[in-house]
């Protein structure tokens, strides 16, 4: 029922959104104002910021991946990278709060499979 009742509101809250902006872009009186960049210039800095906001994820995301084929080189299991990272690198604290994270992470997949099991098997079958 949890399951169902976020689904359920994550719809329709992305719902109202796509309504308020297209109720916003029809009460626009021209769609001048919101085109482009006053200037070249303004719009090469729109773009360059654009870029810069990717590059955080080049540091969460990537790099620990190539740090780590340089600190463990003779790790056969590429998917133990992260465990590996939290027991070597983080203090007792920091591993705590990271296995709870990953506990909620898979206690909430779990919970959508259950979820889809049970609907499936009272629906098709009972």
């Amino acid at each position: 029922m949890a399951v169902a009742a976020n689904d359920a509101l994550q719809a329709v809250l992305i719902l109202g959104g796509v309504v308020i902006a297209v109720l916003a872009w029809q009460a626009l009186p021209s769609w001048d104002p919101v085109v482009g960049e006053h200037s070249l210039d303004d719009g090469r800095r729109g773009a360059l910021f654009a870029g810069l906001l990717k590059l955080p994820n080049l540091f969460l995301l990537i790099l620990p991946g190539v740090l780590a084929t340089v600190l463990y080189p003779d790790l056969d299991n590429p998917g133990l990278v992260f465990p590996m990272f939290a027991f070597d690198l983080l203090p007792v604290g920091l591993r705590g709060f990271m296995l709870a994270v990953l506990a909620a992470a898979v206690l909430s997949s779990l919970e959508a499979i259950l979820h889809s099991g049970s609907t499936l098997f009272t629906m098709d079958f009972v």
